[in-house]
């Protein structure tokens, strides 16, 4: 939220320090060099990259690594004031030091011309309108002394969207809202004007599309959220999915972990945890939820999580919460999401690596999903997909979330007749994908026996 784009002098607030600004995202002083590093790493590595457009009023000034306490509007020495657009009498194109602003245009137009020209799906480059506005005045408590509106963070949004779209194009995408979970999704964090407005997504929403008309083009692309998985053990200790201990996990935490995905899509399943309790009353339901919201108040809003975790990292349990919770992207049209690491452990990667690398050898699924059912939410869940165009190859992402053995009859429904399947899995013993074997298929059926906490990769042929 504080980054300033001039010299990459940052302040986390009250999440470190507290009230610090430093040197932490990047000891040079040469502008934008800290984002501009990030951004062409990953291009290298074929990823697209998101860069945060702070929306807050005033950014770090310095990197004098001392504690703040005086409010931003009275303390110029250590902060800056941002702004969207740059005014129209300036005589520079260059970014002033010295002036005690920082302009986000400025730093939009220095990305766009370091990197538009090569944008495509597989690089893109994304915008996101800043980081958590519902808890800005807890977490910056110097530079928003106050709790946030409905109407300034909508005024905010438009104003820098607006000017995103400006100095990078139209076809760039603006992600929007940035929500750091439920409570800032349904009312900004007890916002004082809530009252009066309603649901925030509502507002955002219908809002947002007024502004589409006012200027002639969609201004926010997507509805950014995050959502750390608020699902606890019903054992008496209430233990959060999240939490990490060196030892193993219970059996109740591995079981309300390996559950927890459901709440992204599954009306059936209400967990344990105050969101389903103390809102709804019943299950969250909510990639559902947020794309009726969508279609009602502003269709063609894409969806994003670029934020979540379900723990587990050092236990399979967080490997098959992962690889359930891509395949559920996937299916439900989650446009991005980002996995945050709450902790170090190589169990959640393995859960990318069922998709991503099953073979050791970069081996992926395809891009053409297809439908999937099985018999058993509880205890499964499948994915399937098929190469594009000539339909050949398909492969199969079976998990099993209990601690049995689980047999499965798999038909396949398709004009291709499948010969074998080779198959690949990871378990509580292996965070690597390991080569099990190849089966036979027959008339496109087979049978297998997936391992006790276990996610296993098919291909077939």
């Amino acid at each position: 939220s504080t980054y300033n784009w001039e010299n990459n002098a940052s302040n986390a607030g009250m999440d470190w320090g507290p009230n610090i600004s430093d040197s932490f995202l990047g000891s040079s002083s040469t502008s934008g060099i800290t984002v501009s590093n990030f951004i062409t790493s990953a291009r290298n590595k074929g990823a697209a990259a998101m860069a945060t457009v702070p929306m807050v009023p005033y950014v770090a000034a310095n990197k004098n690594n001392v504690p703040l306490t005086i409010v931003a509007a009275n303390d110029p020495a250590n902060w800056k004031i941002n702004r969207a657009f740059k005014p129209a009498s300036a005589s520079s194109i260059v970014a002033d030091k010295n002036d005690g602003y920082v302009f986000q245009q400025e730093f939009v137009t220095f990305l766009e011309g370091l990197f538009a020209s090569t944008r495509s799906n597989e690089k893109a480059l994304f915008y996101s309108l800043d980081n958590e506005p519902g808890i800005w005045s807890e977490t910056h408590p110097l530079i928003m002394p106050k709790k946030l509106t409905y109407t300034d963070l909508l005024a905010r949004t438009i104003e820098f969207s607006h000017m995103i779209k400006t100095f990078a194009g139209k076809d760039a995408k603006v992600f929007g809202g940035v929500a750091y979970g439920y409570n800032e999704y349904v009312n900004l964090q007890d916002a004082p004007d809530a009252f009066a407005y309603g649901d925030w997504f509502d507002y955002l929403l219908k809002n947002m599309k007024a502004a589409e008309s006012t200027y002639g083009q969609r201004l926010m692309d997507v509805l950014d959220i995050h959502f750390y998985s608020e699902n606890r053990t019903s054992d008496g200790l209430n233990q959060l999915v999240t939490s990490y201990s060196s030892a193993a996990p219970s059996a109740a935490l591995i079981e309300a972990r390996v559950q927890a995905p459901r709440s992204l899509w599954d009306g059936a399943f209400k967990e344990n945890s105050w969101i389903a309790r103390d809102y709804l009353g019943g299950p969250v339901n909510l990639l559902p939820s947020l794309k009726n919201k969508i279609n009602q108040y502003y269709p063609g809003t894409k969806l994003a999580i670029t934020e979540y975790s379900y723990g587990g990292e050092n236990h399979i349990s967080g490997a098959i919460a992962e690889a359930d919770a891509l395949g559920i992207f996937a299916r439900e049209g989650v446009f991005a999401a980002n996995y945050y690491e709450l902790h170090e452990g190589s169990f959640p990667y393995a859960g990318f690596d069922m998709y991503r690398n099953f073979d050791g050898k970069g081996g992926k699924v395809a891009n053409l999903m297809v439908e999937a059912a099985n018999s058993n939410t509880k205890a499964t869940s499948v994915y399937a997909y098929l190469e594009p165009q000539l339909e050949k190859t398909m492969y199969l992402v079976a998990l099993n979330k209990t601690a049995q053995f689980l047999p499965a009859n798999i038909g396949i429904s398709h004009q291709q007749q499948f010969a074998n399947a080779d198959l690949y899995q990871i378990d509580e013993f292996n965070s690597k994908p390991v080569y099990v074997g190849t089966i036979p298929i027959k008339a496109n059926k087979l049978t297998i026996t997936l391992p006790a906490y276990s996610v296993t990769t098919m291909l077939l042929r």
